[in-house]
């Protein structure tokens, strides 16, 4: 029997309004939160998605307008406790979650960037030309190939929060602060596990940061050297600072990175089932650099070593008489070190907010990684669009259906959403830019008609786009973020 999606819109179940608010929370910016720490993620990220597509429908333009650039911004900002109706909330992280256009982007990371580089001026170790000179590279690259992380300390009851009229987020400045940059020089990126490419803005998109900060050093050369294969793809992590007593903030940081890592480079695969399969086919080379004063702090905090030279002695470059040292790690190894729930969000050792998060991700790793595995390999065979209509819809109805009739059980749950993992890993990388194409425009926007209904049209699309949103991006970090933690065996709330 085939339930007409418009049907079910109109459900007055509490089950389904749960699902919906479930389902739209990424999508509504009124509420406020008060947090001790806030983790703020800017994450450039490609824009040719369905997500993107029904986000410019349901702002009353057409769904296949020219797209002027290739990516977004994606803000996150997540908390270690939320408010509810006015009341703090210790088992609920606060999450909050937006895309803009990438022009916003020079404003969000020159703010961050130059409150790093006041932290670098205050230490004394950096003079006001080499911070200058700093500012200035970072101004050169490509905001397509960017992402920030900071953390900072905020006064308990003011917190962050989104001004839906300016449709800017404004954050208490906190006394304690640390920040990361990270920079892709990958001639072709990965956006959620599918390559992209990005305008070339200058030269040096493709060069990695020490590349272009020390002349004369070569990557691809130092590691030739040291019988390490050299990746197609390439992340700098640079611009590091930690501000106020924190032991903790440089591993929060790195965590941050490594989900990062593991979202973009392998399909989740860690997070939601432990696994590096999909890194290691081509793993990516993580590469920084540290003055000669933070190699110890380095070593002991984040147990890495320099490259070392043939001689065995740590490898080093020079500029202005000062020694910088070369760290690099394979990504695959990058996330096993570092991808650590216990500074996966803010907590800088508030036992209130950790929420028991490693034993709720181990509920959802050790269903979901059994139900996965039960999949056939060849469950699905995307080679366009069309074919991504005809295998989601399925999921998507049966997904509400599931709900409506109070039937979400763990039986039929897990199996359910590894069969959408499986679909999202395998779907071809330009998949949705065909959506933008002059041949597919009418056929995609009859589909999506068919699929709720003329009349219905808008207003299924919040709940489609949002079910999007929810499946083909990040669908159990998403979960886990709204599981309770008063009882872990009910599973996702």
């Amino acid at each position: 029997m085939r339930w007409p999606l418009a049907t079910l819109l109109h459900s007055e179940s509490t089950m389904f309004k749960n699902l919906l608010v479930l389902l739209l929370g990424l999508l509504c910016f009124q509420s406020a939160y008060s947090t001790d720490y806030v983790i703020s993620t800017y994450d450039a990220i490609s824009n040719h998605s369905l997500v993107n597509m029904g986000q410019q429908m349901l702002r009353c333009q057409s769904i296949f307008q020219t797209q002027t650039h290739s990516s977004n911004v994606r803000i996150q900002r997540i908390a270690s406790f939320s408010y509810d109706g006015g009341r703090r909330n210790d088992h609920a992280r606060g999450m909050q979650m937006q895309e803009r256009d990438i022009d916003m982007f020079e404003e969000l990371s020159n703010s961050t960037v130059s409150r790093i580089l006041l932290e670098w001026r205050r230490s004394g170790f950096y003079s006001d030309f080499e911070v200058e000179r700093a500012f200035d590279l970072h101004r050169r690259l490509s905001p397509h190939r960017l992402k920030l992380i900071s953390t900072e300390s905020v006064e308990s009851g003011r917190g962050f929060q989104y001004n839906a009229g300016t449709e800017r987020f404004s954050i208490t400045e906190g006394a304690r602060f640390a920040a990361l940059r990270i920079f892709d020089s990958s001639p072709r990126m990965r956006s959620y596990g599918r390559l992209r490419s990005v305008p070339e803005y200058t030269a040096f998109d493709n060069r990695e940061i020490a590349e272009q900060v020390f002349p004369g050093f070569n990557l691809s050369s130092a590691l030739a050297d040291r019988n390490i294969a050299r990746s197609r793809f390439t992340w700098s992590l640079g611009l590091g600072v930690v501000a106020g007593k924190q032991e903790s903030a440089l591993r929060t940081l790195f965590a941050q990175a490594a989900d990062l890592l593991d979202l973009h480079y392998n399909h989740r695969e860690f997070f939601n089932f432990g696994r590096m399969d999909f890194i290691t086919s081509d793993d990516v080379d993580v590469v920084f650099y540290a003055s000669e004063k933070l190699v110890p702090y380095y070593q002991q905090t984040l147990e890495i070593n320099p490259l070392q030279r043939a001689d065995g002695l740590p490898l080093y470059v020079e500029k202005n008489s000062k020694r910088y040292y070369i760290f690099h790690i394979k990504g695959s190894e990058f996330i096993s070190k570092y991808f650590n729930l216990r500074f996966h969000q803010p907590l800088y050792g508030n036992t209130n907010g950790l929420r028991n998060e490693s034993e709720i991700r181990q509920f959802y790793l050790q269903r979901l990684t059994r139900a996965y595995d039960q999949i056939p390999v060849d469950l699905y065979t995307i080679l366009n669009i069309d074919d991504f209509f005809q295998s989601f819809e399925p999921l998507l109805v049966e997904f509400l259906v599931l709900h409506q009739t109070n039937q979400m059980t763990d039986e039929n749950f897990f199996p359910l959403l590894a069969r959408f993992l499986k679909l999202r890993r395998s779907l071809p990388d330009d998949v949705f830019e065909q959506t933008y194409s002059d041949n597919t425009r009418e056929r995609v926007l009859n589909t999506l008609r068919q699929i709720f209904g003329e009349e219905q049209f808008r207003e299924a699309g919040v709940l489609y786009f949002g079910m999007l949103e929810f499946l083909l991006r990040d669908p159990v970090q998403f979960l886990i973020n709204r599981t309770s933690t008063s009882d872990n065996r009910e599973g996702p709330q």
